[in-house]
């Protein structure tokens, strides 16, 4: 019994030590790496395999290896530093409240095989905008004969590759609609942008899904998803209207893209989120694996107040759970209010 208690002591010493060096590596990588989308993905790896450090520390401490095992608390500490502040309940709405729009994103993973299901969960969100990635002909189809009495306004955009399929779902008129992608670059998916009509207001919806920045077909093409991201983000500030932007953005809280992105507009889930990490993929999952990365996104400017947000509890046949986020459009302002904040400001000074 004690040889092999010795030996499995052996080779969690080699698991661990390994492991460190990996963790190691991953650290500097996400921080000398040239490029910003390989630093992003070594950072997100690095805080993913963190949650192996507490699975590995038990042994450890029961195999009486202390210095090894105090080196697994570094990566514990410090996964519990970056997720704590989601496990504390935010300031958001505990009701509906009059006025709110509901915008939810859904990666449908070109839902051809099974778009029924699909419908049923768009019904069960009961949104009143949704934003929907790699829509399939399938998929389109079936929308448009058994979505009409929840949303009589459509901008679809299926495509031969169901990956860059593109569309809106919309309870409000569509006023235009435009859908793109870069064929010319090493890897592209589809963007949209739709501007919608709520009560007298013009909104400019943009449903984005960048590149993956790495493929196992294409290889690593952060130029690709960096490129799209920029893109969204600059033809997003240049709108005179209110600006939501949703959609699959292919990348964790760790990349430079999405601090580009939350500088500039408001993360829902992180501003008015459920507690908890909010993964939104696999959604399926990779047995026995959970959720374990944060890519679907709704993001909102200045002109919006967050009330709630949620990751939807079931996905159907997508890989991706979908996101739900209620939103206020504050009011566009009058003569009266105007001067009533040319007081205020005026005052502060």
């Amino acid at each position: 019994m004690d040889a092999v208690v010795s030996s499995l002591s052996h080779v969690w010493t080699i698991v661990v030590s390994v492991y460190l060096i990996v963790l190691v590596l991953l650290f500097v990588a996400g921080r000398v790496a040239p490029d910003s989308g390989l630093r992003g993905l070594a950072t997100s790896l690095m805080y993913r395999l963190f949650f192996l450090a507490a699975l590995l520390l038990i042994p450890g401490l029961w195999f009486g290896r202390w210095l090894l095992a105090l080196a697994l608390l570094l990566p514990i500490v410090s996964l519990a530093w970056y997720y704590a502040p989601r496990f504390v309940r935010r300031a958001r709405a505990t009701r509906r409240v009059r006025g709110a729009l509901r915008v939810a994103t859904f990666n449908i993973e070109k839902a051809e095989t099974n778009p029924a299901a699909i419908v049923r969960i768009i019904r069960q969100m009961n949104a009143d905008i949704v934003a929907i990635q790699e829509l399939s002909q399938t998929a389109a189809d079936c929308f448009l004969t058994t979505l009409n009495d929840l949303y009589p306004h459509k901008a679809l955009h299926p495509q031969p590759d169901p990956y860059i399929g593109q569309g809106v779902l919309s309870r409000f008129p569509i006023l235009a609609e435009e859908y793109w992608y870069h064929p010319e670059l090493a890897y592209s998916l589809g963007h949209m942008r739709v501007e919608l009509d709520l009560n007298g207001t013009r909104v400019a919806l943009y449903n984005s899904h960048p590149a993956t920045p790495v493929s196992w077909v294409k290889g690593f093409t952060t130029h690709a998803h960096r490129f799209e991201i920029a893109e969204v983000l600059n033809r997003a500030g240049g709108e005179s209207c209110p600006v939501i932007i949703a959609g699959d953005f292919n990348m964790t809280t760790h990349f430079e893209e999405y601090q580009a992105i939350a500088a500039r507009y408001t993360d829902a889930y992180l501003a008015v989120g459920d507690v908890g990490f909010g993964f939104t993929y696999p959604g399926r999952g990779w047995y026995p694996l959970p959720p374990f990365l944060r890519l679907d996104y709704i993001f909102y400017d200045s002109s919006f107040r967050g009330l709630r947000a949620r990751v939807w509890p079931t996905c159907g046949p997508s890989d991706h759970y979908p996101v739900l986020a209620e939103l206020l459009l504050y009011p566009p302002p009058n003569r009266r209010t105007r001067k009533r904040r040319f007081r205020l400001a005026t005052l502060r000074r």
